[in-house]
């Protein structure tokens, strides 16, 4: 399919790619997960300070034993792992850590059917195979599905689905406000799951710009219809983002973007950068007020994107003291960019933030379904390559 990379897994944040290429062409130095977190709410006080950040729990170590024909197809690839610890004697290897297979999405990568004899009358399509790496971390109660998946299209995506079962709480009618009675005496509080990932994308070399083509209206004169006609209608305008502080993105609906990542003067033939495209899906706003409370802990929700020079002590977003430390934290993200490096031209690394709120209902009992428990992330390309890059049209 095109495409070469590394993985492994890592003890403490999970499952990591490392030169992504394809067709030989390097598009991501380092991809993965960061960090989990899962915030609760409640009446109940152990409920209502319940603020989970998992890589304490070691995330890497979580993902095992996964089972054929039902956690990945029966034909899937199964690869062991193994950890050694400061206390071990010897290494301990996971068996069937994660799986590897490909997979029809039952979605044509691209077709068109031509009826008319003057437009060719022809059909051309060709079916979406992947390429699927995954990982499933169990932590304690939830089971979190972590696929990175590779298109025929020059597309990566990853993706996060939850599962597993509900941290409930007793119920009383204090807890209403907070979730539902979901049975006799289970009541499923409100919780907010995030995930944070991070790029570091190398598009054409290291020496990148990050640009948002930002949609908007205009109005224009329709001259066909009259001298003074007024008509409206969408446009995009270049936007080349040149501080750590004013690459910060939080999710507006009202103002559509695209965000770009290319290498200067590295043009096609028409003179347009041949760029990579972030695209998010599954976003959700953290609504904790900042530095209050538990929110200094995870630092990294406040933004859905952030774009920072990349450094060899700049890791992870986060640390396995986190869920300890709000009041001193080893790692605080905000210190990456608050320094506001330029990020013209540089080496650079985008950390997204992906999540979902949660309030349980009685479907989630006795497990929590992985349908709508999904969040994404789908960096493509957009003018890196002359056309298409896909094999043989059917």
């Amino acid at each position: 399919m095109q495409w070469d990379f590394d993985i492994r897994l890592s003890a403490f944040n999970g499952p990591q790619a490392y030169d992504i290429r394809f067709n030989g062409e390097r598009l991501v130095y380092e991809l993965g997960l960061s960090e989990i977190s899962v915030y609760y709410s409640g009446d109940n006080p152990i409920q209502r300070v319940t603020d989970f950040v998992d890589s304490g729990a070691l995330l890497g170590i979580h993902s095992k034993s996964l089972i054929p024909g039902a956690d990945c197809p029966e034909g899937a690839t199964f690869l062991n792992t193994s950890f050694l610890g400061e206390r071990m004697a010897a290494a301990t290897e996971l068996a069937q850590a994660t799986c590897v297979f490909e997979q029809n999405t039952a979605m044509p990568l691209r077709r068109h059917l031509s009826y008319a004899v003057g437009e060719g009358a022809f059909y051309s399509g060709m079916a979406s195979s992947v390429l699927v790496v995954r990982s499933i971390l169990t932590v304690v109660n939830y089971d979190y599905i972590l696929d990175f998946v590779f298109y025929q299209s020059g597309a990566l995506e990853v993706r996060v689905h939850s599962t597993g079962y509900i941290l409930s709480t007793f119920y009383r009618p204090q807890e209403a406000p907070y979730g539902f009675r979901l049975a006799e005496n289970i009541n499923g509080n409100i919780h907010h799951h995030m995930f944070h990932f991070k790029a570091d994308i190398d598009i054409l070399g290291t020496s990148n710009r990050y640009e948002t083509l930002d949609i908007s209206t205009e109005n224009v004169n329709l001259r066909q219809a009259g001298p003074d006609r007024q008509y409206t209608q969408i446009r995009f305008s270049r936007h080349l983002r040149r501080s750590e502080l004013d690459a910060l993105y939080n999710y507006n609906f009202d103002f559509p973007k695209y965000h770009l990542v290319y290498k200067e003067g590295q043009n096609t033939k028409y003179g347009v950068p041949r760029a990579f495209r972030l695209h998010q899906t599954g976003m959700s706003k953290q609504l904790l007020p900042k530095d209050v409370d538990n929110e200094a802990t995870i630092p990294w929700a406040r933004q859905q994107l952030a774009v920072t020079v990349r450094k060899d002590h700049e890791q992870f977003s986060s640390s396995p003291y986190a869920m300890f430390d709000s009041f001193d934290p080893v790692v605080n993200f905000a210190n990456f960019y608050n320094d506001n490096e330029t990020i013209v031209d540089q080496d650079l690394v985008f950390w997204l933030t992906l999540g979902t709120h949660h309030i349980p209902h009685t479907e989630d009992l006795p497990v929590t379904p992985t349908p709508r428990r999904n969040s994404g992330l789908l960096p493509a390309a957009l003018q890196l390559f002359s056309r298409m890059p896909f094999g043989v049209i059917t």
